[in-house]
């Protein structure tokens, strides 16, 4: 038995010694393949951290201080390089849209007019309109990259959002217990109240999960469609080019 199968083996070799495009095929295409993909991949997990660190674009269009304070979050981050002004100029929401389609960079976060005023509004007024923050980004970003950003921002502008909200849904709760106390008693509950918040917010311990916010994700104005092509369209000229490849073959075997 062993012996046939060392016969077997000896025969395929020689058989693939001779057949130059067996052994192409076989050891020549995997390995610059290997090779080609190593190099154009090498760089594509170390994006992110501290030595290679990812630059988003930001717009601040909030006349508060609340979209300032994430921002400056962002920049304490070592993955995350914010970038806010381009040749000393505040970047604006045409200026980012124009360096993704350039492909400069991949993403953008938008702070909307009027960020801070939403947030605090919210707080007391669940029906008030949303605090916005719009991610602006390249369409053939894949969610590889941008989760991770995504995340990251998300997870800064919420928690900003919260330590602005708490003391005043805080304040609401106590004004509404002291408006339902006793006259005598009313002053009392204020004011505890109030030394409680103070005491807390010194404490950095009020952070209550935030309502309000909306987070979107959109892609500059030139890389919109007017119209996507139907299933016909797609289809047809993608299997001619798939046939294509099966008609070349043959064509090489008959000139052979």
């Amino acid at each position: 038995m062993l012996y046939q199968i060392f016969a077997i083996t000896v025969k395929e070799l020689k058989l693939l010694v001779r057949d130059r495009a067996g052994l192409v095929t076989l050891f020549a295409m995997p390995i610059m393949f290997i090779l080609v993909m190593s190099v154009a991949l090498q760089n594509a997990f170390q994006m992110g951290g501290s030595d290679r660190p990812v630059t988003a674009l930001v717009v601040n269009q909030d006349q508060g201080e609340l979209a300032a304070k994430a921002i400056a979050d962002l920049r304490d981050l070592e993955g995350i390089k914010p970038l806010e002004s381009l040749n000393g100029q505040p970047l604006t929401r045409q200026t980012a849209e124009e360096r993704i389609v350039q492909g400069a960079e991949q993403v953008a976060i938008l702070f909307p007019p009027h960020f801070s005023q939403a947030v605090i509004q919210a707080a007391t007024n669940p029906q008030s309109a949303p605090a916005q923050v719009t991610f602006i980004v390249d369409p053939t970003t894949g969610n590889q990259f941008l989760g991770p950003i995504r995340g990251v921002v998300e997870g800064i502008v919420q928690r900003r959002a919260a330590l602005a909200q708490a003391p005043l849904q805080m304040h609401a709760a106590f004004a509404n217990l002291a408006a339902q106390a006793p006259p005598q008693e009313a002053p009392f509950v204020q004011q505890v109240g109030t030394r409680f918040i103070d005491a807390m917010t010194q404490r950095g311990a009020l952070e209550t999960p935030q309502s309000g916010m909306q987070f979107q994700k959109v892609v500059p104005a030139a890389f919109k469609v007017d119209r996507f092509p139907n299933s016909v369209e797609q289809n047809v000229p993608g299997y001619t080019i798939f046939g294509i490849f099966f008609i070349v073959a043959v064509l090489a075997t008959s000139f052979l």
